[in-house]
């Protein structure tokens, strides 16, 4: 038994002409649909009678099927099955191209109830109450599940269901509904012919692209999915940083160095690892740990000077193979062969072991950047281990707030602390 999945697509709709054509967040819509649908079915065509729409759709490597004109989406599946030889018993999906964000898993649900022997399913969300025409509503048995009545206007009396318009059918029933008339609704049509419908359920939210404002919906939809991917990803990352004795480690060496011996922290990095030493570095001063970023190519034009014998090096490389921190790490030690060295890394696995006293390992994140190149996820998770090391010392020497009051005079913490909010 083959499962195809079928896009219809025509540029002609009387609300929305050009539709499938439609950017949303950089993407033609159809591409979107056609990305979506081929996460749940291998074999997925689009049917179109445009060449605007066809040349697009293979732009992007999708699969063409140019049918002419059809009045349905029903019969423009139909023809694509008779072409594709498909037998009576195979089942087609017949995926609306203004559902770009459908639910892979929805169309599994689908395909998992035609396995059951139906000879036609749909999806359906949960309760309808708008009165919105473009929502099309479905009444349901509670018995069989199967559809009992599709309706624009809102039923009263009875529970309604938004209907999403994701069909499935075994072959000889789709040739067999490709030869009615076209109507607002076709499924009337199918229940007039005592047709039976099962309904199955999703949890998945349905934006339907039906006017140009419905993109702005649909893209702020994909940019709330994004965000909330990129932070959960960032999260794990966080999660995932191992926790070791370097931590205990490194606050001992800081300690001793810093509040013992009268030293200083120098944090070290470049490009964004830079940017987080630099952090790093201002957060311990304001907290009772003096401490100062160190530029590592400037350090090759006289900011060397800085560093003082008793002194403590914090190096941030995630690949830890940076060249500028590999020579600041030599010159330090040319200068002052004593001052202990803490590294930050992803690769504490090529970190000479000798040469440094403590290496933090930030657990090798996944950078959320496209790429996977972009320092994204692994300059938040060095941020995060630089705020355990702040707190750590703060704990440490018994920071107090009236302590940090002194240090913060300015701007909103200077008033909270002062008590002028």
């Amino acid at each position: 038994m083959k499962i195809i999945g079928i896009i219809p697509a025509r540029y002609g709709s009387t609300r929305f002409p050009g539709k499938p054509l439609a950017i949303i967040d950089g993407k033609p819509m159809i591409q979107r649909v056609y990305e979506q649908a081929k996460k749940a079915i291998e074999n997925v065509w689009i049917a179109t009678d445009n060449e605007r729409i066809a040349s697009v759709a293979e732009g992007f490597g999708g699969k063409v099927f140019q049918t002419g004109e059809c009045a349905t989406g029903t019969e423009r599946c139909a023809i694509v099955a008779r072409e594709l030889l498909l037998a009576a018993d195979d089942i087609v999906i017949n995926i609306q191209g203004d559902e770009p964000l459908i639910d892979p898993q929805a169309i599994g649900d689908l395909i998992d109830a035609m396995k059951e022997g139906v000879e036609i399913a749909t999806l359906i969300g949960g309760e309808e109450t708008s009165s919105n025409l473009n929502y099309v509503k479905v009444l349901v048995s509670p018995f069989s599940k199967n559809a009992t009545l599709f309706s624009r206007t809102w039923i009263a009396g009875y529970v309604n269901y938004r209907h999403i318009g994701v069909y499935a059918y075994r072959v000889e029933t789709l040739l067999m509904l490709s030869q009615f008339s076209n109507t607002d609704l076709e499924q009337l049509a199918w229940l007039d012919a005592e047709c039976r419908i099962k309904c199955v359920q999703t949890p998945y939210k349905s934006i339907s692209v039906d006017t140009p404002e419905d993109v702005i919906a649909v893209e702020q939809k994909i940019i709330r999915n994004q965000v909330a991917e990129i932070l959960m990803a960032e999260r794990q990352a966080i999660i995932n940083i191992p926790v070791s004795n370097a931590y205990a480690e490194a606050i001992s060496i800081i300690y001793n160095r810093v509040h013992k011996q009268r030293g200083k922290l120098i944090t070290s990095g470049i490009g964004k690892a830079g940017q987080v030493a630099h952090d790093i570095a201002t957060t311990f001063s304001s907290t009772g740990t003096p401490a100062v970023f160190l530029h590592p190519s400037e350090a090759q034009h006289g900011d060397l000077g800085i560093l003082q014998p008793n002194d403590v090096m914090l190096l941030i490389t995630n690949s830890g193979e940076t060249r500028e921190i590999h020579e600041l790490y030599e010159l330090t030690k040319s200068l002052y062969e004593n001052i202990p060295v803490i590294v930050i890394t992803s690769h504490p696995e090529i970190v000479d072991m000798k040469k440094v006293n403590v290496c933090i390992s930030t657990g090798k994140p996944k950078e959320v950047c496209p790429f996977g190149l972009t320092p994204t996820t692994s300059t938040t998770v060095m941020g995060v281990i630089g705020d355990a090391l702040v707190v750590l010392m703060m704990k440490r020497i018994g920071f107090t707030k009236e302590e940090y009051a002194k240090r913060h005079h300015g701007g909103y913490i200077g008033k909270k602390l002062n008590g002028n909010t």
